[in-house]
């Protein structure tokens, strides 16, 4: 088995036993670190949180969760010096719990020229074409993930985008036909609105007669009081005075309370004043007469 196939194992369990893993100890997150070591603090190369990248978490998908990582670990150490470079996957879990994986890798080539001349001819100096083309796929294969986690980087976020203005649209659609549908049901019932509202006035409009034909009534009772005297009027009982009379026992409470509110404060004085003149001649009627 090769070293590749040996670190892709290694990663492999190592992130199926994690992932398994729930309750307290759920995978919440995965990382990628290079770690120059020498008391250097680790560089972080790349992390997938759980809730960004759910679909790489399920079993089926960590067979290429696992490539995306090494890939990536493969592109930082072609970047960097000769020699062998340490990495590590970290794992982070619910209650704080972090667990590791290490491996190391070392570049493909080491980028210098008179290297690359080594790796690219034969004893005699002549280029090799099998060597070329193995280095030409090997480049050809790390652009490729190069430019496939950048895609993927670029789609979900686009995609996440493009979920969040649906959304939002789906709810303005919905708002904007509720605020329609109110619309048409206010137009509906605009013609009983307005039938309320003329029955309504038409029943403030007779209490209004029938309150001015009270003060008629009241008007020419005050006349009568003040013209002749009240003592003289009440002790004759006259019609008018014992039909005023009847008039205030038929009141009840409620009834002399809407009648007093609609009046101002002249007219609630005349009403107090002729209401009193009818209880004052209630008593005096009362009274037994005189002894001769």
């Amino acid at each position: 088995m090769s070293t590749a196939e040996e670190h892709h194992q290694k990663l492999l369990s190592f992130l199926a036993e994690q992932v398994n893993r729930s309750d307290k100890h759920v995978v919440t997150s995965v990382e990628l670190d290079f770690s120059p070591g020498r008391g250097s603090r680790d560089e972080n190369l790349r992390e997938w949180p759980r809730h960004e990248y759910a679909e790489l978490y399920e079993l089926a998908n960590l067979n290429n969760f696992t490539a995306m990582i090494l890939s990536i670990a493969e592109d930082d150490a072609d970047s960097r010096e000769p020699g062998k470079h340490n990495y590590i996957v970290r794992t982070r879990h619910h209650m704080g719990l972090r667990q590791v994986c290490r491996f190391w890798m070392q570049p493909a080539s080491r980028g210098n020229a008179d290297d690359g001349m080594m790796a690219l001819s034969a004893a005699g100096g002549a280029a090799r074409p099998d060597a070329v083309a193995s280095v030409l796929a090997g480049h050809a294969n790390r652009l490729m993930n190069i430019n496939a986690t950048m895609f993927d980087g670029s789609v979900r976020v686009l995609g996440k985008l493009v979920e969040g203005l649906t959304k939002e649209n789906s709810d303005l659609r919905t708002e904007n036909l509720t605020l329609r549908r109110e619309i048409e049901e206010a137009r509906s019932n605009r013609t009983e609105r307005e039938f309320e509202m003329s029955l309504a006035l038409n029943k403030d409009r007779r209490a209004n007669e029938s309150l001015n034909k009270l003060f008629q009534i009241a008007a020419v009772i005050a006349a009568k009081f003040t013209s002749s005297g009240a003592a003289g009027v009440v002790g004759e009982q006259s019609p008018l005075a014992t039909l005023v009379g009847q008039f205030a026992k038929s009141l009840k409470p409620n009834q002399m309370q809407t009648m007093f509110a609609q009046l101002d404060t002249e007219q609630q004085i005349m009403f107090g004043q002729i209401m009193d003149m009818v209880i004052k001649s209630q008593q005096v009627s009362s009274q037994p007469p005189p002894p001769s």
